[in-house]
């Protein structure tokens, strides 16, 4: 089930009936946390501890299956000992020797079975009732095993220590719940019981006996129980913190992806606003700057050529008889010829301070920099052949066969007029001398008293 940190945080505050803002950083205590992550089924208290517990008895199993077989037979070596030490009568040792062969042959089998459960449970292919099964088997079976031990071998305190053993070997060994503890520890101890009645120690030794049994069993319950419950608290705290790292996990790949998303709507709107800064200074039918771009560069340029008393050359640009262009090919055709011109002129700059951009309708300007005024004329006129030398068809000019451009220049240092708004004035005022002249031509503007050339 796939849930999102602020869908938790928002059933808790439902549950709960507090607002976001009262949920403190640690959200609720460890107990309250567990209890509604169980309601989001995040955390299962059943199948998840069961399958844990299964593979990690397993794991123990086998160690506990070695070292009962140490054991035991350590211990009837022992009592062995002891009993031929003593002289006393031990009873039927082939039947201890019997005894010690089935527990073998039972514990070799057993081994072999949890060693193919272990694969099985790792490939997830047994159940963890049919482990726990086998588990509670093998523990009752060597239980039962220590109980008949313990009477067959002449009833001695030695005997009995293995039967205790095993009981605590096995309350230690495995994690159980103390129910399933039960089924070992009562057909073990109802077979110590009943082979006592049939063969009775001395009623001393039998008293010995059962006060050490209720003594180990009182032990091994209590030891049993808190491994048990220590151990499922751990695992459902190691399941608590994975669910909560899960979460967090989410959170931050969500908070990623929310940056990321940001991200790119900046980077979109960044796009945005470049492709508006292009469409406010760009003339989209020519493809070259327009007058807003003109003005922002002209103002620049003019308070720095105030500053440093440098020259800004000005040429006024128009297309000759364009109206009758248009009236003779189309306006589709006009709007042609308007973006070829244009790139003639893009393409007469001779620096990267040089600066042309439409003015309106037909009429260019273009302005360089730190230029004289021989300089400048030599510059419109290499514009004017640029555009001639395009031989666009006019055959509604009287006066050319190509369409053709006039001119109107000036060189200025700012300052000597108020604005570079004037300046253009005075450019614009060269460029109708030379229409009224006849056009495809350059005209430099001297002063209202001058002559203009």
């Amino acid at each position: 089930m796939k849930i999102s940190l602020y869908s938790v945080k928002w059933f808790y505050r439902m549950k709960l009936g507090r607002a976001d803002n009262e949920l403190s950083p640690g959200w609720l205590s460890m107990a309250n946390r567990l209890k509604w992550l169980k309601k989001l089924h995040l955390i299962d208290d059943g199948e998840a501890v069961g399958r844990e517990l299964s593979f990690y008895n397993l794991e123990r199993m086998r160690i506990f299956i070695i070292v009962i077989l140490l054991l035991e037979f350590l211990l009837f070596l022992i009592d062995d000992y002891l009993v031929s030490q003593t002289g006393a009568n031990h009873g039927s040792s082939f039947f201890t020797v019997f005894l010690l062969v089935i527990l073998f042959v039972v514990s070799i089998a057993y081994l072999f079975v949890f060693d193919q459960l272990g694969k099985l449970h790792k490939a997830n292919q047994v159940k963890n009732s049919t482990i726990k099964a086998l588990l509670v088997s093998y523990l009752t079976l060597t239980m039962i095993w220590g109980a008949v031990f313990t009477f067959s071998a002449k009833n001695t305190g030695g005997s009995l220590a293995a039967f205790l053993i095993i009981l605590l070997l096995g309350s230690l060994l495995m994690y159980m719940d103390s129910r399933t503890l039960l089924i070992p520890y009562l057909a073990s101890i109802l077979v110590f019981i009943i082979g006592h009645q049939l063969a009775p120690p001395p009623v001393q030794a039998l008293v010995k006996h059962y006060l050490n049994l209720a003594i180990f069993l009182v032990l091994a319950w209590f030891i049993s129980r808190n491994l048990y419950k220590a151990y499922t608290r751990e695992f459902k705290a190691r399941d608590l913190i994975e669910v909560q790292n899960r979460l967090l996990k989410e959170a931050n790949q969500e908070l990623l992806q929310e940056i990321v998303a940001r991200e790119e709507a900046q980077k979109n709107l960044e796009i945005a606003n470049q492709e508006l800064v292009q469409l406010s200074l760009v003339d989209q039918l020519t493809g070259i700057p327009n007058r807003r771009s003109l003005e922002l560069f002209l103002r620049f340029e003019w308070h720095r050529g105030l500053r440093e008393q440098s020259s800004i050359a000005i040429i006024m640009i128009d297309i000759d008889r364009f109206k009758a262009y248009n009236d003779c090919y189309g306006h589709v055709q006009g709007d042609k010829v308007l973006a070829r011109v244009a790139a003639a002129l893009d393409g007469s700059r001779r620096r990267s301070t040089d600066f042309v951009a439409r003015y309106g309708g037909e009429e260019f300007l273009f302005t360089a920099l730190n230029i004289d005024e021989a300089g400048t004329f030599t510059l419109a006129e290499m514009i004017r052949k640029n555009v001639e030398a395009l031989h666009i068809q006019h055959d509604a000019s009287p006066s050319s066969p190509w369409l053709t451009i006039s001119l109107g220049a000036l060189t200025i240092v700012p300052g000597s007029v108020e604005s570079y708004s004037d300046a253009i004035h005075m450019a614009d005022l060269a460029l109708y001398d030379a229409k009224r002249a006849g056009g495809n031509q350059t005209k430099m503007y001297r002063s209202p008293q001058d002559t203009l050339f």
